[in-house]
């Protein structure tokens, strides 16, 4: 499943550490990212360690919104 991920650090052209919207970090691949370069604070759907697309910011942090009010975690 796809999921939303917000870039917390860029660390080389091919991977970036991502947080999920339960706040945990992790390193994913670029090689499949199709969109222009990702920049900390960005939105991005990421697929079994690699990320595919950007996102909208504002339909991403209502997504994060959203799951926050139903309990979720989050940052």
């Amino acid at each position: 499943m796809s999921r939303l991920h917000r870039v917390v650090g860029v660390g080389s052209a091919d991977r970036v550490t991502v947080q999920d919207l339960e706040g945990r970090e992790r390193d994913v691949s670029m090689l499949a990212y199709d969109g222009p370069t990702p920049q900390v604070g960005d939105w991005i759907v990421v697929h079994s360690g690699y990320a595919l697309a950007p996102a909208v910011a504002e339909e991403a942090e209502a997504v994060l919104l959203e799951f926050q009010a139903l309990g979720g975690g989050g940052t």
